[in-house]
């Protein structure tokens, strides 16, 4: 592969998409330091500079895409007004993201990153996309939609079903194609935050 030159900063970015591609490709084991430079096109030494291991490389891979899914989740906030068609928006931007962006999902929640305090830019980016999730679980509940409540608890529930949603339908373990995962996310938030029993609450209660 030819040697390619870039300018101040188009390395680093070269290596991500060297890298996402890689992922793609042949999952976390095809990635190196060594074949994403290759990738990229340029000497072996080179992506040093920037990740001074795999790990690294990794974490900036989930960066990218943590930074990219809270994006996604404000736009799908601020396109509508009502709290609960905002829950719903929220719920399908974050499994049409995993659908559209399955590298760095699953760099994002996946095992190979056993250090993430390592990386304070990763931590920052994750939990400014939780963060997006609880503000949407606090406009609910402050509408009265949803109980009152740790809307961090309430947000655990909600991440915990549209992940479950996004991991399940790319597996293809729920009978339906990937372009309509957003639909059963859509479903689903409903039925979460207001049970599935005839009574409209929870069991019990």
């Amino acid at each position: 592969m030819s040697r390619r030159k870039y300018h101040h900063g188009d390395l680093k970015r070269a290596l991500i998409k060297a890298a996402l591609e890689l992922l793609a490709e042949g999952g976390v084991q095809a990635l190196t330091l060594r074949a994403a430079a290759r990738a990229a096109g340029v000497s072996p030494a080179a992506p040093y500079r920037h990740y001074e291991d795999k790990a690294a490389l990794l974490a900036a891979v989930a960066t990218e895409g943590f930074t990219t899914l809270t994006d996604r989740l404000r736009q799908a906030r601020a396109s509508v007004d009502d709290p609960l068609e905002q829950l719903r928006r929220t719920a399908v931007a974050y499994v049409e993201f995993a659908a559209e962006c399955t590298p760095h999902f699953r760099v994002m929640f996946g095992h190979e990153l056993t250090e993430r305090a390592r990386f304070g830019d990763l931590v920052e980016a994750a939990d400014a996309a939780h963060a997006e999730l609880t503000g949407a679980i606090e406009t609910c509940q402050a509408a009265g939609i949803i109980r009152p409540g740790d809307p961090q608890y309430l947000a655990m529930s909600a991440h915990a079903m549209v992940h479950g949603v996004a991991s399940l339908g790319m597996a293809g373990q729920l009978g339906r194609p990937v372009d309509d995962l957003g639909e059963v996310a859509n479903r689903l938030t409903a039925n979460l935050f207001f049970g599935v029993s005839a009574l409209g609450r929870p069991p019990g209660t």
